[in-house]
């Protein structure tokens, strides 16, 4: 149940960038809980930051 819970967390956040209303979607008290432990970058994520960073 909880792989529903990080794909969800990692799902919301990635589009919207927005973690404390990914915190309240996952019902944390703590938003360290919902950033550390919730939600996982993708790997096409880290591509567009490094492409941002690097400018290639």
């Amino acid at each position: 149940m909880h792989g529903a819970r990080y794909t969800s967390g990692t799902e919301f956040y990635l589009p919207t960038g927005d973690i404390y209303a990914t915190q309240q979607l996952l019902g944390h008290a703590n938003v360290a809980t919902t950033a550390n432990i919730y939600v996982q970058g993708s790997p096409a994520d880290l591509e567009d930051k490094l492409e941002k960073v690097w400018g290639e």
